[in-house]
């Protein structure tokens, strides 16, 4: 059964760079703040036109992802106001992300739109994973930080399974949409994410030259290094394509 656990954080008086290690890392997960409120708002749009009047297990969980992501949706937003007392713009580029998403909803089917969120959900659950079992990423975040990102983690792994179960209630016989629309969505995401950290690494005016030079190179080995934290999220990315992948067995 997933759990709706209703959290609020306060971010007043809280440091600029939350992840103490990086600064370029600190403004990676700021454009991941930016897209959680609409991106999850598209999710819940996609699983909800799903919904079948029964009493069922799945119904159940597609509840318990709703409430998840709804209040998932609130933390980053109140986060993403927060930031802007720091001179980042994650507002500004949240609006955008609404707008770009809608426009896109507006173009594709019901079934896209749910093969988008279970492409993506795959990236939060293997995001939450790393967050969680790779204890050098949450040492370095800052209250309360840390505590949004456990608690988004754990629930994104809980959770992970409904938009899947859904698509494969309703299109089991469409693999090729899975996969095909697991391709684009990653090349869109992986770009657009690219790009914001770096406007916003870059238009960051409380680093000299010197010292984003310094925090760019520390920062980017981290990211896509060895063991990196986008290194790793993308080797759990070829399961998706096996014939008989399902987010559980992750």
């Amino acid at each position: 059964m997933i759990s709706v656990r209703k959290n609020k954080f306060d971010f007043k008086n809280s440091n600029k760079y939350y992840y103490k290690d990086s600064k370029l890392i600190t403004h990676f997960f700021n454009a991941l703040s930016s897209t959680f409120p609409p991106g999850e708002d598209f999710f819940v749009r996609a699983v909800r036109k799903h919904r079948k009047p029964l009493q069922d297990d799945l119904e159940r969980d597609i509840s318990g992802f709703i409430g998840q992501e709804a209040w998932h949706s609130q933390a980053h937003k109140t986060m993403n106001i927060y930031a802007e007392t720091h001179n980042i713009p994650l507002t500004k580029i949240e609006d955008f992300i609404n707008t770009a998403l809608k426009l896109i909803e507006s173009k594709l089917t019901a079934k896209q739109c749910l093969a988008v969120t279970v492409a993506l959900e795959h990236y939060t659950a293997s995001m939450g994973m790393e967050i969680l079992n790779n204890k050098k990423w949450l040492k370095h975040f800052e209250e309360p930080y840390k505590e949004l990102i456990k608690w988004h983690s754990s629930e994104e792994i809980e959770h992970r399974h409904v938009a899947y179960d859904v698509y494969m209630r309703d299109y089991s016989d469409d693999y090729k949409t899975r996969v095909m629309v697991m391709i684009g969505a990653s090349v869109i995401f992986w770009v657009a994410i690219s790009i914001m950290t770096g406007m916003l690494f870059i238009s960051d005016k409380d680093m000299t030259p010197v010292e984003k030079t310094k925090e760019l190179t520390k920062g980017l080995f981290k990211l896509i290094g060895p063991n990196g934290f986008v290194t790793n999220i993308l080797k759990d990315v070829p399961i998706f394509f096996k014939k008989d992948f399902h987010p559980n067995i992750m």
